[in-house]
Parts: structure tokens; sequence; C-alpha cells
């Protein structure tokens, strides 16, 4: 056992989040967390960093457990290499180093067995803790996330923020905890990046717990999977998929105990309600009535999760020939690369490459938000063009779910707004909560609307 959580309550307000939660994880465990939004994923991860305390409960660690979170970088003006933010990881190493050295010096002169005994300890674990490989382990990392090696001898505040996301994760790579806690790890990473970390995470000698909407990400890295659901969490061994089966059979189960609870109950009300009013019968009623009021009365389960729903058409009929482009030149002060073809009504089109070689310049420069570097664009017959920025630029911070979409479409009445956000799962008070996942789902809900 690495961690274990015991009967967590924690609440925000009048909202309850869990309720006598218990989660175990266990030593190389490969745990997915999982559970709709706005249940406590990211609550949880919190407490379990220390940044969030229980209303009530307890949280035991295994002694001497090294725990790594993802974190955000806070940049300053102050100068800080890449190659210093990754040697801050390997201090303890580097003080191995140095009593090394320092041991090196003294077996000169003194060749005692003390001496020679303390050499060989602190050598083993320096060998352990990657001392001699941990330069090449930098090396094999950085460039895995699309960095080069020059980029050790850059300064920080020169990255992109998502760049400085993938650089923490590096250095959380690089720190080795015993425990890896990691939220939505595949952003901000490309399908090349994604892969290595898949086969990564499943080497890792470490156990690491995911929360992540990547479905094959969870299936590919993770062998327990967590649900938190009605405020309490239930443990299963075993991939995502094999947790979609283990879960659907089980609720089919409990949904056949419901169905005969039903029909024992009502057998049960027939009798009550055939001898509660005979004097000869009556006691026998009464007690009928005091099994059913004492028996633990089960709820059907619905087997099917809850998804969005949407039905995306377009307004207009358009032609065949939706999107031409011709000798088309993508990029900023130097072509990407150059392109001619035509898309198609009724396909679905996938862009696919690494970071950087200029996927949503593609769709930014198609879509009228960039010039062309060179080329034609071409839009089919009555072919109207949506455009999802996915640094939703186009939306409000400081607003609600609701305020976003309603001000964008004033003409729709309140039931018309409410039914929207309800095909995206928005339910009551969630359709307050501006957060990023609201954020990009208000997105989808706005191009619907449009």
């Amino acid at each position: 056992m690495i961690v274990q959580v015991r009967d967590a309550n924690k609440s925000f307000g009048s909202q309850e989040l869990f309720k006598d939660l218990s989660v175990l994880i266990k030593e190389n465990e490969k745990v997915a967390l999982i559970g709709a939004n706005g249940v406590g994923k990211t609550t949880l991860f919190r407490v379990l960093s220390g940044e969030e305390s229980l209303d009530s409960g307890d949280v035991f660690w295994k002694t001497g457990m090294r725990r790594g979170f993802l974190e955000q970088i806070h940049i300053s003006d102050e100068k800080v290499l890449v190659k210093d933010y990754f040697d801050e990881v390997f201090v303890d190493v580097f003080a191995l180093r140095d009593r090394l050295q320092e041991l090196e010096e003294l077996m000169k002169t003194d060749h005692s067995e003390k001496v020679l005994n303390q050499y060989d300890r602190i050598q083993t674990e320096f060998m352990r803790r990657g001392g001699y490989t941990y330069e090449t382990e930098i090396h094999t990392i950085l460039t895995q996330f699309n960095f080069s090696v020059s980029d050790l001898e850059r300064d920080l505040n020169t990255f992109s923020g998502g760049q400085v996301t993938r650089l923490a994760f590096i250095r959380l790579l690089l720190s080795k905890p015993d425990i890896l806690f990691l939220d939505e790890p595949t952003n901000h990473l490309d399908i090349s990046t994604i892969e290595w970390l898949e086969g990564y995470l499943n080497s890792y000698d470490g156990a690491v717990v995911v929360v992540s909407h990547d479905r094959l990400f969870l299936d590919r890295v993770c062998n327990v999977v967590v649900e938190i659901e009605d405020m309490e969490a239930t443990r299963y061994e075993s991939n995502y998929s094999g947790y979609q089966k283990i879960k659907e059979t089980a609720i089919e189960r409990h949904n056949i105990k419901f169905q005969n609870q039903q029909r024992e109950i009502e057998r049960i009300e027939k009798l009550i309600e055939k001898f509660r009013y005979k004097k000869n019968k009556a006691a026998f009623a009464q007690s009928k009535i005091k099994y059913l009021d004492r028996m633990d009365k089960l709820e059907k389960k619905d087997v099917s999760t809850r998804e969005f729903k949407a039905e995306f058409k377009a307004r207009l009929r358009g032609g065949k020939e939706v999107l031409s482009v011709n000798e088309l030149q993508v990029g900023y002060d130097k072509p990407l690369f150059e392109y001619t073809g035509t898309f198609m009504k009724g396909r679905r089109y996938a862009i696919v490459g690494d970071n950087g070689t200029g996927k949503s310049t593609l769709l930014k420069t198609v879509s009228g938000r960039m010039e062309p570097l060179k080329g034609e664009i071409m839009l089919g017959h009555q072919i109207e063009m949506g455009y999802f920025d996915q640094q939703l630029l186009d939306f409000t911070m400081n607003k609600t779910v609701l305020e976003e979409v309603w001000d964008a479409f004033p003409g729709l009445d309140h039931t018309e707004i409410r039914t929207a956000l309800g095909r995206f799962l928005f339910k009551g008070k969630m359709s307050s909560n501006l957060s990023m996942y609201s954020r990009v789902a208000s997105a989808f809900v706005w191009h619907l609307l449009n």
C-alpha cells in the first residue's frame, strides 16, 4: 500500500463531493481515476497533494513515499536556464557525486575497510539514482517531447505556455517519485509523444494515478480503475474497457435484484391489503408493514452513462466540393508546408502531425484568421465555415456558460438555451460554472446553435 484514503468527507458550501469515500492505491499500480465532471476528481488530487484538507476522514501514506504532481511553472523575469531547472531534480544525486569525489581523494591516503565500504555503499546508491545516466535520460526525454538538446541552454521565459507545461512534465518524469499524479497528461502532447509516454508509464517503476478524458490512453496505461460516483469510490482491477464491461454486468445483475425485489414488494403489499382489515390477520399485516419499512430498498440503475447528444447540421444545403486549396503555403516568417487538395461533403478529415508542423496554422489560414503566404482558398457553393479555437479566444473569461451562449443568441428564450446546454450535460448550477471544460463544451454549444 502506498496511500489509503479512509472515510473521506468533503463539501464546498452546500455541495457535498465525498461521503465516507475510501480509496486504496498499491505499489506499482497504474490507476485511472474517473467520474463525471464535478464529482471531485481534481479535489481528491488536491487533497493528496496537500493543497486541500478533508472535512473529515484520514489519508495514510507509506513512510518515505515521494509524491510527484504536474505543477504550473510560474515564470518570472529572472532568467532560469532549462538545464538549471532540470538539475534541481538531481540535487541529491549531485550531493552523492560530490561525496564520492571526496572519498576518492581520501582513498589516496586512507585504504581502510571503513572508507572502502562507505565508498561502495554511496556508489551503489549513486548508480541506483541514475548518477551515471541522468544526462542521457534528460536528452532522451527532452527529444521525445519535441525539444532539442540545445534548448537546455535557453531561458524558460522564451518558451510558449504549452512548451513550458511540457517542460514541467519532463522535470516531473525525471524526478522519478514513488507515485505520479497526472491530471490530463495528454494535453499539449502530439500523437508520437503520447505513444512514447504510454510505453514509459507502462514500464515506470512506481505507481501512477491518472485523470484523463482520453479513453484510449487510459486503456493502454492503466490496470486499475477507481470510479467516483454518488460521492463514493469503487475500485475495478482492470483497464478502462474491462471496467466498462464489468460495470455493465454489475448493473444488469443489480437491476435483476431490483426487479425481484419489486415483485416481492408487490406480493407483500397485496397480502397487507388483503389482511389488514381482518381482525384475526391484523397482526400479520402489521408485521409485513414493518418488514417493508425495514427493507433496504434498491433503486434501478441506468446501464448507459451520461453522454452529450448533439446533431450538427449545416444551415444551408451546400455543394459537394466544400473547400479547395491550390498551392497553399501556410506559415509565419517562412512556409511550413504547401498543400493542394479538395475537401468533399460528408467526409471527415483528420489533420495529424507533430507539434509545430502547422496543423493549427492551416486551420487558421483556411478559416481566414491568417493570411496565406501563397496560393488560393476557394469555398464551395453556399458553404459556411465554423471555427473552434483551441485557445477559446472568442469567449469571455468572466462570463458563466449560460451568459456566454445567451449573449451570442439573444433571440433564443431561456428554455431553448437550457435545452441546448442540457444536451452537453450542463444541468442546474453547473451552467453557472465556467471552468476550462465547461468553456470547451460551451464552445461546442455555441457552434451547435450557430
